[in-house]
């Protein structure tokens, strides 16, 4: 499924570091949500694909053939990747009144 996926996906993005801190992944958090919210504006569709990330050993093979095809340098951590596109606009999630939130 994931593989059909990601052929059909006509840009990717990802986030690298050097380090792998607890810091350096708050730091990446932020400028992922930066870039998302840039990329709302433009009218572009961002989608997370995490799994190929994930660092346990059933997923070794997968993940060093991923950073090969990337050319990932050793020792850098992809810390990020989404899979870029247009898609049709959603509908607006629903909100609550803000009266039902607050006590006067």
């Amino acid at each position: 499924m994931y593989r059909d996926i990601a052929a059909a996906t006509p840009a990717f993005a990802w986030i690298t570091t050097s380090q792998n801190t607890r810091s350096t992944q708050l730091a990446v958090g932020r400028a992922y949500a930066r870039l998302n919210l840039q990329a709302t504006a433009l009218r572009v569709a961002m989608h997370p694909m995490s799994q190929v990330l994930q660092e346990y050993a059933e997923m070794r093979a997968l993940q060093r053939g991923f950073l090969t095809m990337l050319d990932i340098p050793t020792g850098h951590t992809v810390q990020m990747l989404v899979r870029l596109g247009y898609a049709e606009r959603p509908d607006p999630s629903p909100r609550r009144e803000l009266s039902d939130l607050l006590l006067s």
